[in-house]
């Protein structure tokens, strides 16, 4: 008989990786697809409660617009996520490659309306300026346009919202 660990991990979609996704103007989507990056031991926790653990210093929980900021954040969770890489200081503890994960979410913009910080603080002055000013979004590739663009969330981003996940390996 199957564990639920088990269970969990074998009925998780592994979807290829997808470095550069069509997106569009991220606020025209009725639903949006939000990546984000973790240590692949944290996959059945993930799985099974979602994103459910806030930054301790925000009380907010970051999203990628695209799957390649999701996988550089991923980097941090070796040291207990971002907040704990950012005080080590001199002797961060990054994640190897092979041992992050980037979870897929698709998300009803009605949902993403109602619980992101509206001010998109956890971006850079010029990338907020990208996610606010649709002038400024030409289509083709998104996934540069993007970069280290992230929307935060005041609660938890739910199970069912979750799509699969991607390793580079999952090519």
């Amino acid at each position: 008989m199957k564990t639920f660990k088990e269970y969990l991990t074998e009925s998780a979609k592994e979807l290829p990786w997808n470095s550069n996704p069509h997106i569009g103007w991220w606020e025209d989507n009725k639903v949006l697809r939000l990546y984000h990056g973790t240590n692949i031991r944290n996959l059945e926790s993930v799985l099974k409660n979602g994103i459910n653990k806030p930054d301790p210093n925000t009380g907010l929980i970051s999203m990628a617009l695209e799957p390649n900021t999701a996988f550089a954040y991923a980097s941090m969770s070796g040291a207990g996520g971002e907040a704990d890489f950012r005080k080590i200081g001199a002797n961060p503890v990054h994640t190897k490659n092979s041992d992050r994960v980037v979870f897929v979410f698709d998300i009803p913009m009605e949902w993403i309306k109602k619980y992101y910080d509206p001010i998109l603080s956890g971006n850079t002055p010029k990338e907020r300026a990208k996610m606010q000013n649709k002038k400024l979004y030409r289509p083709g590739a998104d996934s540069m346009y993007y970069t280290l663009t992230e929307l935060r969330f005041k609660t938890s981003i739910p199970p069912n919202f979750l799509v699969g996940y991607m390793t580079k390996s999952s090519k």
